[in-house]
């Protein structure tokens, strides 16, 4: 299942979030878990596409990012599966 997450992270954690990603890499993020895409906007905007093969690794990835700033997150479809 795929999981979009936004992260809007303070500027004081700017330099930690990068470390989180830079240590985590693509795979990182444990068993079943894989990280599609990231991107980082110039207003402290984090967007992450996560696929999890259990649902409940979500609480694990959302505790983890939740320390940098305020986050959301909602399952998402490949527009591929619909059309």
């Amino acid at each position: 299942m795929l999981y979009m997450f936004q992260l809007r992270y303070r500027p004081e954690n700017a330099d930690d979030l990068r470390r989180h990603f830079e240590h985590r890499g693509v795979t990182g993020h444990g068993e079943g878990v894989f990280l599609r895409g990231a991107w980082v906007s110039r207003t402290r905007n984090a967007m992450a596409l996560v696929e999890v093969r259990e649902t409940d690794q979500i609480d694990t990835i959302r505790l983890e990012l939740s320390q940098f700033g305020d986050l959301s997150f909602e399952p998402v479809v490949d527009i591929n599966q619909i059309m």
